[in-house]
């Protein structure tokens, strides 16, 4: 499954059709290829319902039940690039199934 451009952190997402999507459908490789979180919104003003929650709890659970996460970032999530574990234990356990690239 190919995800893009999902923008979480901004008014106009569909978070909940998403959501929806991910609990109904399951896959060996889930790729998430930019924009799933809409950083430039968040820095002009936090907005974060529970369903964006919701979105990446699923996400994290995807990848810990075995399916592989690839996450491609985008324009509006550059910033995840900066990301560098704290803790390379939990990392480690973390990223089994979850890739940054």
């Amino acid at each position: 499954i190919f995800i893009s451009d999902v923008h979480l952190g901004s008014k106009g997402c569909k978070s909940v059709y998403l959501y929806n999507f991910l609990k109904t459908h399951s896959c060996e490789n889930l790729f998430l290829v930019g924009d799933i979180i809409d950083c430039w919104r968040l820095k002009s003003k936090i907005y974060w319902p529970q369903e964006h929650s919701n979105v990446i709890r699923n996400i994290l659970s995807m990848a810990k039940n075995g399916t592989k996460v690839t996450y491609i970032t985008g324009n509006h999530d550059d910033f995840l690039r900066l990301i560098k574990p704290l803790n390379p234990e939990i990392y480690r356990d973390f990223a089994t199934h979850l890739y940054f690239l």
